[in-house]
């Protein structure tokens, strides 16, 4: 799900903080504000760190029960109301905007929306969330494509850590089956083949690859949680390894492999010319090269476009994306 551009209600809100956010500065927001921030703190970061403070608090008058009731109040004391719809109120400690008149009927209605909360029993504890998400900080959401090198291994480090892919929507197990089904068919194997898996994450490859169809499967990532998920996974396959590498800095002579893929993986790193040349650099003569990419031209992306909607990513893991032009062309 992308953000409800069509929708003007959300479109203007987030314009409004757009045009008058100062690099630096911190937003509360619903998660899908991410598609047009780098960071969000998220509603139930206020559960999490009941004392941080926020520069602009985008707040939907039927999403309020999701805010700490402490941090509502100190938000009220703290911040100034600036931008008022059907929808939405912005708050904001800057000096300018205009602060919106007490008299406005979209500020009055998110008060009255404010008195229906269920109030808090006196001397209660507010039930606390369970927190089974898998972003790497459950109370933000970072463009990874913002993150140095450093920031995005200790990113995917948590994101393993919290779980990783182990709980996937029906769109995604489909997607996954079919990604696997186009690579399974490609990939040669044999007792003799040397197969080297970049980027590896949890072992994913190591499911297309029966006993018998390889002499050796070597899987390498920057993410030590990934690659501990991808050891217990598959501690009875003798052939299979797993080694913290960076797939744009290969620790193998040229030529040392039959098969190198690179699955769901290419989206997630940096400098994917410089992986795609050290793809190159390892594999054999004459060997097997698979990859996939986020494909930018997929038909709901084209289908936003022509509708005069942004461009987007499809994900806030994705570094970059791709059109099929643009990754042939990387691979020539």
């Amino acid at each position: 799900m992308s953000f409800p551009y069509h929708d003007r209600f959300w479109t203007e809100t987030a314009d409004f903080v757009a045009e008058r956010l100062a690099p630096g500065e911190s937003v509360l927001a619903p998660d899908i504000f991410w598609w047009r921030f780098e960071r969000i703190a998220r509603y139930r970061n206020t559960e999490l760190r009941p004392n941080e403070r926020y520069d602009w608090a985008v707040l939907h008058k039927g999403e309020l029960g999701q805010i700490a009731p402490g941090v509502l109040a100190a938000m009220h004391a703290d911040l100034r109301p600036v931008f008022a719809n059907e929808v939405f109120v912005v708050w904001t400690r800057q000096p300018a905007p205009a602060r919106v008149p007490a008299a406005d009927p979209h500020l009055a209605a998110y008060f009255a929306m404010l008195e229906r909360l269920p109030a808090a029993r006196p001397g209660a504890e507010r039930e606390r969330p369970a927190f089974s998400d898998v972003l790497p900080d459950p109370g933000a959401i970072v463009q990874f494509g913002t993150l140095s090198p450093r920031a995005l291994r200790e990113a995917m480090d948590a994101f393993f850590r919290h779980g990783g892919y182990r709980y996937v929507t029906p769109r995604d197990k489909a997607f996954f089956d079919e990604t696997d089904r186009c690579v399974r068919a490609l990939m040669p194997l044999g007792t003799e083949a040397r197969i080297l898996d970049l980027a590896c994450g949890g072992g994913r490859v190591g499911a297309l690859v029966p006993e018998g169809g390889c002499r050796a499967l070597t899987g390498i990532d920057v993410s030590a949680d990934a690659l501990a998920i991808a050891r217990a996974r598959w501690a009875g396959r003798r052939e299979f390894r797993f080694a913290a590498m960076d797939a744009s800095r290969l620790a193998f002579a040229d030529g040392s492999f039959d098969v190198v893929t690179l699955v769901e993986a290419s989206e997630h790193v940096h400098e994917i010319e410089r992986v795609l040349d050290e793809a190159a650099r390892v594999l054999r003569p004459g060997g097997t090269f698979i990859a996939t990419a986020a494909n930018r031209d997929s038909l709901n992306q084209i289908v936003a476009r022509k509708l005069g909607f942004p461009p987007f990513k499809t994900s806030y893991q994705h570094v970059r994306e791709f059109t099929v032009d643009e990754f042939a062309t990387l691979l020539r």
